[in-house]
């Protein structure tokens, strides 16, 4: 400690600690600067000492840093192909597009006893009281005619609103199997449109040569975001298909009244509409199966194009991105039509 003394008095002399900033900074640049510019202080015994100071690790032909590289790069590639892998299953999925060929009872099982039963207790009671009703009223409008024109009793008129009243009596009491039955008439064409056999989605998967980090986070997010939008996509379309589903059950429940007014002449009309609406609900399961197939074959050609890129080229790395974002791209204009078919459907059925 008996150094410290001349330094404390140089400290409490008159520019002390001026002189002893300099010697401070005297000694840093004796020490560090020698060291920074590459020029040894002390010469070493030989050049393998210089390569050990410099590169650690590397003169023997080994870095520390390559097995976590290594392993953090394996980790990133097994995470994308699953994701990439879980994409082209849920693609093959979308494309099958099963759910159409259900049969008219078992479009949603679950509901069917609850619609089943509003038919026959609601619906079809409502609507042979509308009949009833138009029966009477029809027959009024006869009679009052023939009141009015002084003319005996015309019995082909009183036999037309009787014959128009029992072949209507006839449709709503057999209106959910003739519902059913232009169901199972337009879905019989199904098969005609969903025969061509396309093998499933797939993607080619990342090499183990690719061991670029910064590449396999880029092709990671590209992989996620594809992921999101096929699963968006996938939600879109299966709602679609059951919308639809929902609404034919929910117009078969209820379709015996609609056909009540057939046997007026200002009602006709409805019931004519009622029809074409129907029909056409049903006719976008053709639409709808017509998608599939063309997405079907989309979907297959796109994934066939994938090629995997090699490590630490940039340009294969944003190519082979590109092309996991070109699907989803693709899928996202199927996902509109199939949110227009029902509108397309009542095109086709002039409404």
């Amino acid at each position: 400690m008996a150094f410290l003394v001349p330094v404390a008095r140089i400290a409490r002399a008159r520019k002390g600690w001026l002189l002893l900033s300099f010697a401070v900074a005297a000694l840093l640049v004796l020490a560090y600067v020698p060291a920074a510019s590459g020029i040894a202080v002390v010469p070493p015994e030989g050049a393998i000492i210089d390569a050990a100071q410099q590169n650690p690790g590397e003169s023997f032909g080994f870095s520390p840093l390559t097995p976590i590289n290594d392993w953090i790069a394996s980790i990133l590639r097994e995470v994308c192909n699953a994701l990439l892998y879980f994409e082209a299953t849920v693609l093959s999925n979308i494309a099958t597009g099963t759910d159409l060929s259900k049969p008219f009872t078992d479009l949603i099982p679950s509901a069917m006893p609850i619609i089943e039963a509003v038919h026959w207790r609601v619906s079809v009671p409502l609507a042979n009281l509308v009949l009833a009703i138009f029966l009477v009223a029809g027959l009024v409008k006869v009679v009052s005619h023939l009141s009015a024109s002084e003319s005996g009793v015309d019995l082909w008129k009183i036999m037309v609103v009787f014959i128009a009243y029992a072949f209507m009596k006839t449709a709503i009491d057999s209106s959910w199997y003739l519902m059913g039955l232009v169901y199972e008439t337009v879905m019989s064409f199904l098969p005609v449109i969903s025969s061509t056999s396309l093998p499933a989605a797939s993607f080619t998967p990342l090499p183990d040569t690719v061991t670029d980090i910064s590449a396999l986070m880029l092709t990671l997010v590209v992989a996620i975001l594809s992921l999101v939008i096929v699963g968006v996509c996938d939600i879109v379309c299966v709602t679609t298909v059951v919308v639809r589903s929902i609404q034919i059950y929910i117009l078969t429940a209820f379709g015996a009244i609609p056909l009540a007014f057939a046997v007026s002449e200002g009602g006709r009309h409805m019931t004519a509409n009622f029809v074409k609406k129907y029909v056409a609900l049903v006719f976008s399961g053709l639409i709808l199966a017509l998608l599939f197939a063309m997405m079907a074959s989309t979907v297959n050609f796109v994934g066939a194009v994938s090629t995997p890129p090699a490590s630490g080229d940039l340009v294969a790395i944003a190519v082979y991105s590109m092309e996991i974002m070109t699907m989803p791209s693709l899928l996202i204009a199927y996902a509109f039509c199939f949110l227009r078919s029902g509108e397309w459907a009542r095109d086709v059925m002039g409404l």
